[in-house]
């Protein structure tokens, strides 16, 4: 996974993207969103988004790959691409944390500025 985001030249990362999915159907999918919004990679995230692949994948053992956007390095690239997707930016992780709560968390200023900017609700039921 770490090689294909490493690429440079695109085609060669969507081809790269394209065999990860091969090798991997089940686990592949979500792991490489995942992995791309950890690692700050927000061109993975576009050409799989492009592919049509949804980043709500429901997993019970993987944090919700917006919230590991908002939690991980200071990924703002990542999040906005995400939240454009149609994901809820309110939306809650397997433990019950929400992306704003991540952000805050990880001491991501930026974040978490934006996040409110586009609506997080800083207290949810």
């Amino acid at each position: 996974m770490e090689e294909v985001c490493a690429l440079t030249d695109l085609d060669e990362m969507k081809n790269g993207i394209r065999k990860w999915l091969d090798e991997f159907p089940n686990q592949g999918i979500h792991l490489m969103v995942f992995r791309a919004a950890v690692d700050n990679h927000p061109q993975v995230i576009t050409h799989l988004l492009e592919l049509g692949i949804s980043p709500t994948l429901d997993h019970p053992t993987f944090i919700v790959p917006f919230h590991a956007a908002c939690a991980n390095n200071n990924n703002i690239a990542c999040a906005k691409i995400l939240l454009t997707s149609g994901l809820d930016i309110n939306t809650r992780d397997e433990v019950g944390g929400t992306p704003l709560m991540r952000a805050a968390v990880g001491g991501h200023t930026e974040i978490v500025r934006w996040l409110l900017a586009n609506n997080a609700v800083p207290k949810t039921p």
